[in-house]
């Protein structure tokens, strides 16, 4: 029967009570406030770790209540959140405690994620590794947007826009990471997820990718209005400017992927299974049996605008910076050019060679476990490494991280 599926040993979770005029704001509220404890906890804990000031009992004992608040909402609110838009009859939930319960329950709209296949032994260390990474994604890259945004002198274009990749990582981390790790302790045939949970999971999914790349693309033109044009960089990269090309970063990206996933959610489904670690647009379409040519079409036109765009404009910056660097004999202008650049070039390509990689084994269903590697490695790689380079690559960032761990 098409949308239903036998399942058991699953339980129906009733969630908040919303009706359908109060769900948008009651989710921009829960989700308005999840990011501030995650921001004001973890930032607050990152400001009392280096700052030797405050390394007195009465904060350090504070930070327990901090981690405590970050871990009890990470293990609620993004599930309590997500429920927002199923319907009430539709909230499942696995009962872990009972795996060899026989009682079942026919019920429908109800997915099978695959996620990760680990092996009862190697169980524990993989939840270690992925915490530990979850973990250190979530306070580099809040910490380096508390620091650039409490510290006057980093408030300058390049590191402002850095900020727009950083908070993005914090976001598609959280969509993502927290799921997954769950999972890892669950049996692969009791690994559920309702259809309006994955349709979310995925929408975030491609929202952090192409939000990466197109904050990416406005950071390539700072480099080159501050290398080609550097006298009129001031009056070019304002405050205003700034705030424009964030917009313009977010506002595109959000828009084309609502397109992309709302075409796949109208499909009716004939499959149940998530043949990936997690949701996303392709395992999604791949679920029907319906024509799917219009995804396909829209699906590999976004791509090649996205990418197209990325590379084209990001290729014709760097030749630009080059033939300015090559002409000048300006030697703080190259090596200022060579510092600034190779950061945002090192970055660029981490998220390149991990989104191809992911875009293109998805055309090969023969290489499904060398894909779901690659869906992993794009979730963990990019972000855990974005902080690592702009901390300690770039000079200005880099003493300010020293200065704070080395004050007395």
């Amino acid at each position: 029967m098409e949308n239903q599926t036998w399942i058991g040993d699953v339980l129906l979770l009733e969630g908040l009570k919303v009706t359908p005029q109060s769900s948008i704001p009651v989710f921009i509220v829960l989700f308005s406030v999840y990011i501030f404890i995650m921001l004001s906890n973890i930032g607050l804990t990152v400001l009392i770790s280096v700052e030797r000031s405050l390394h007195q009992p009465m904060y350090l004992l504070s930070c327990n209540l901090n981690i405590n608040d970050v871990f009890g909402a990470t293990a609620i609110l993004p599930r309590l959140i997500s429920d927002i838009f199923t319907e009430s009859a539709e909230r499942y939930i696995t009962y872990m405690g009972c795996l060899s319960m026989e009682n079942q329950t026919w019920i429908g709209d109800v997915l099978l994620l695959e996620g990760l296949k680990v092996t009862p032994q190697s169980s524990i260390p993989v939840f270690i590794i992925l915490l530990a990474v979850y973990i250190f994604i979530m306070v580099s890259n809040i910490g380096l947007t508390v620091l650039i945004s409490v510290e006057r002198s980093l408030h300058q274009p390049m590191y402002l826009l850095s900020c727009n990749l950083n908070i993005n990582d914090v976001f598609g981390a959280t969509a993502i990471l927290p799921r997954l790790i769950s999972d890892i302790f669950t049996e692969s045939a009791e690994r559920y997820i309702t259809f309006m949970g994955c349709v979310l999971q995925a929408y975030f999914f491609h929202l952090h990718i192409g939000t990466y790349l197109s904050v990416l693309m406005i950071m390539a033109f700072d480099r080159y209005v501050a290398i080609c044009n550097p006298m009129h960089y001031s009056d070019i990269m304002t405050n205003k400017m700034v705030l424009k090309l964030s917009v313009f970063a977010w506002g595109v990206i959000i828009l084309l992927v609502g397109i992309l996933i709302g075409l796949t959610a109208r499909l009716s489904r004939c499959r149940s299974t998530i043949t990936n670690p997690f949701c996303d647009n392709a395992s999604l379409f791949k679920l029907s049996c319906e024509n799917v040519a219009i995804n396909n079409i829209y699906g590999l036109g976004y791509t090649v605008v996205l990418l197209g765009s990325s590379l084209g404009s990001t290729l014709l910056t760097y030749l630009k910076i080059a033939m300015v660097c090559i002409t000048s004999n300006n030697r703080a202008l190259n090596s200022r050019a060579l510092q600034t650049c190779s950061t945002h070039l090192t970055v660029y390509l981490i998220m390149m060679i991990s989104g191809f990689s992911f875009v293109a084994l998805h055309r090969f269903p023969e290489l499904s476990e060398q894909r779901k590697m690659a869906s992993i490695v794009i979730m963990l790689v990019p972000p855990a490494f974005n902080a690592v380079v702009y901390g300690l690559q770039i000079k200005q960032i880099r003493h300010k991280i020293f200065a704070l761990f080395n004050h007395n």
